[in-house]
């Protein structure tokens, strides 16, 4: 056969390769295409699955610091209530014993007074028995003195007498 009998098979034979280099490129650059939006998507997913676990890692860890930030307030709120209980117990505490030092203030005020107004009634009653010991002493040295007054008046008279007599014998 000739070459130019040949020629529309090799063109077409030359247009099938080069359609078949064509698809396969095609097919290639599909398939490369394909492959690299298969690495792309893959890509794309671990980056978004990195995200995520950043995301829920930060999420975790929030939640953590609110945790412990939680607690802490608690515990101060908690030291605080105890702190107030403390200072109103030691409040009551200090009024109860102003209190007791006030009524023990005001028994000895009292006991002093009462005190007082027996020693004053022991002595109104020393003075009262010394007064009417004196008044019975005086009346007894006057009731003396009145009995000696009269025996030393009848001596007197009984001496008058007696030089009265005397001067009448001479």
């Amino acid at each position: 056969m000739a070459k130019n009998e040949l020629e529309p098979y090799t063109k077409i034979i030359e247009e099938e390769i080069k359609q078949k280099l064509k698809d396969n490129a095609k097919k290639a650059m599909e398939q490369g295409k394909l492959a690299k939006t298969q690495k792309e998507d893959e890509l794309r997913q671990k980056q978004e699955e990195e995200r995520q676990k950043k995301e829920k890692a930060e999420q975790a860890f929030q939640e953590y610091v609110a945790k412990v930030e939680q607690r802490k307030r608690e515990k101060l709120e908690q030291a605080r209530r105890e702190q107030e209980e403390r200072e109103s117990r030691l409040q009551e505490k200090r009024a109860k014993r102003k209190s007791l030092i006030v009524e023990l203030k005001r028994r000895e005020r009292e006991r002093r007074a009462k005190k007082l107004q027996e020693m004053q009634k022991r002595a109104e009653k020393e003075r009262q028995l010394s007064e009417a010991a004196e008044k019975k002493s005086r009346e007894h040295m006057e009731k003396k003195q009145k009995a000696f007054d009269e025996w030393l008046r009848k001596k007197n008279e009984q001496l008058k007498f007696t030089t009265e007599n005397k001067k009448v014998f001479f």
